[in-house]
């Protein structure tokens, strides 16, 4: 009895049944590696070659998801003798079954040249008409990036689409030099093929030129329900007309310049309404829209894109240097569009995109039509606003025709009772016979803790050098964790000395701790090279914080 209880050989041979089930060392492996990939890539390596059951668990989450198809087509490399390849036996049957064993397990591939670059072109030609190669290359991804226009990424890419992958990647600029016209047959050739095998693809991001045969692709492939377009120079009409065809759910679209004709302000201005046009409702499921281009654009696409159940809309103007407020005027009037049929936004974001060290937009200094424009979309924008009651983040980061933007906004906000993130950095048109700016003082900030009582993150421009700081407080917000104020001077890299002096810092944390109590944070993220401490706001922040920590360490002392 002793000798069997000492026995290890039943213990063994159970470690062993567990240790030959490849569905439970799978599942070990794969939680392992799920969560520290990149330290447990040897250590897999290493476990496969123990058995064949580590070997086929090891293997599914050693090729799940590769960042190169160099491991794989090393397999199938021709030798090189004297720089000069030299196709000895070809590609053998047993090759292509190795080969095999692996691609099939691959679930994510991302194809990049620099991978690749040793490889022949000639090769490639040799591979496509090899009597063993497969019809499918990697016949079980999920996801395909596509990062170059080489011949051997293109080839791979076009021999392994099939109906499984639900989604693609291609990232291909549009070059200064090179062969433009071959990366836009590499785009026709690869949406070609998605449209007609990928028929489950439901997310798709391309960064390429789109011409109007890559478009029509597009607009074929019915299963898509992410879309994510950043193009160079695009006809305008065919692309948001390709766009309504499709049941998106996010749609994305960056458009640095457009073709075709643009709307002029005399044309826009002579319908003397300025309402929103009537339209039947278009991509009925859209719920997330992002979308940047100058304002002749996006106002066209506010005109063709109709969707009446958004939920987060972003409008970014690419702000054109000699745009000359033209386009600016017209984004409080495409905002308007978008609003009016969509009454139920919960995030509304709207900002100028461009540089502000090269860039200063100005209006004409005499009244004309694009005034018009400009102030009667202002007070379209405002009243649509007003009427937005779901809200739960706001961000106005554009100009208006209007000086006390300010107070008008806080009046059209303060009946959103969802309201957490707001950020209020209207632009300021400079130039001959533009509006200036009222930019609030101190005293803003209570009015807004009065109206906003749930907001738990500001942005805003306050004009700090000129307006005193309260000493009388009626009201007081507890629910605000985060205040930025603006202009962001953690930018620059001399900030300007809002408080020159300790006294100044003082007061400023004592009001702002009693307006906001349980305030966390006054400074974002340091942009690389600069020091915490050089953000003008750091030294506040830090007074708020010991005010906090004397309140805390008092009730503490009190309730013992």
């Amino acid at each position: 009895m002793a000798a069997e209880a000492l026995n290890p050989i039943p213990n063994i041979s159970s470690m062993h049944k567990v240790l030959g089930n490849v569905e439970i060392i799978r599942k070990v492996l794969g939680y392992l590696s799920h969560h520290e990939m990149a330290k447990w890539k040897t250590t897999l390596a290493n476990l496969a070659i123990v058995n064949r059951t580590f070997f086929r668990a090891a293997a599914d989450e050693l090729w799940e998801q590769v960042e190169s198809v160099e491991p794989f087509l090393a397999i199938l490399k021709p030798t090189k003798k004297d720089k000069t390849t030299v196709f000895t036996t070809g590609v053998t049957s047993e090759e292509w079954t190795r080969f095999n064993l692996y691609a099939s397990r691959s679930k994510s591939l991302t194809l990049n040249k620099s991978s690749i670059a040793d490889l022949d072109p000639a090769w490639v030609l040799y591979l496509a008409t090899s009597k063993n190669r497969p019809d499918v290359m990697f016949p079980s991804l999920r996801s395909l990036n596509v990062w170059s226009a080489d011949q051997v990424s293109v080839f791979v890419a076009l021999n392994s689409i099939t109906p499984l992958l639900s989604s693609f990647r291609l990232f291909l600029n549009e070059p200064s030099k090179g062969d433009p016209e071959g990366i836009k047959d590499t785009v026709n050739a690869l949406t070609s093929r998605l449209s007609v095998c990928a028929g489950n693809l439901s997310e798709l991001n391309l960064t390429c030129p789109l011409d109007n045969a890559a478009l029509s692709n597009i607009r074929r492939i019915s299963s898509l329900r992410l879309l994510n377009v950043k193009t160079g120079t695009v006809d305008t009409s065919t692309l948001l007309m390709a766009l309504i065809h499709l049941d998106l759910e996010v749609l994305s679209v960056w458009i640095d310049k457009g073709d075709g004709p643009s709307p002029s302000p005399t044309r826009i201005a002579d319908s003397r309404s300025f309402a929103p046009p009537v339209r039947m409702q278009t991509n009925p499921n859209l719920r997330n829209f992002w979308i940047a281009a100058d304002g002749a654009i996006l106002y066209h696409s506010s005109l063709i894109l109709a969707p009446c159940e958004l939920k987060n809309l972003t409008i970014n103007l690419l702000e054109l240097q000699e745009s000359n407020g033209y386009h600016q005027s017209l984004m409080p009037l495409t905002l308007s569009i978008h609003m009016a049929r969509n009454p139920g936004l919960r995030s509304l974001k709207t900002q100028m995109l461009r540089d502000p060290a090269t860039f200063t937009a100005s209006i004409p200094s005499t009244r004309t039509d694009l005034d018009d424009l400009w102030m009667h979309g202002t007070q379209e924008f405002l009243t649509h606003l007003a009427a937005q009651r779901n809200l739960t983040q706001l961000t106005i980061g554009i100009a208006f025709a209007s000086p006390d933007i300010y107070s008008r906004l806080l009046d059209a906000v303060q009946d959103m009772p969802e309201l957490r993130v707001l950020e209020l950095i209207p632009e300021e048109m400079s130039g001959v016979g533009a509006p200036k700016m009222k930019v609030p003082g101190w005293e803003f900030l209570e009015l807004l803790s009065k109206r906003l009582q749930q907001l738990q993150e500001l942005t805003i421009r306050l004009d700090t050098n000129t307006s005193t700081i309260p000493t009388n407080l009626t009201t007081k917000n507890e629910i605000l964790r985060r205040l930025y104020i603006y202009p962001d001077f953690s930018k620059l890299s001399q900030p300007p000395a809002f408080f020159p002096w300790v006294d100044d810092w003082i007061k400023a944390a004592r009001y702002l701790d009693r307006l906001f109590p349980n305030l966390e944070s006054m400074t974002k993220s340091t942009p690389p090279g600069l020091e915490p401490t050089m953000d003008p706001w750091y030294p506040v922040e830090k007074f708020v914080f010991s005010l906090q920590e004397v309140r805390t360490q008092l009730v503490r002392e009190l309730g013992a």
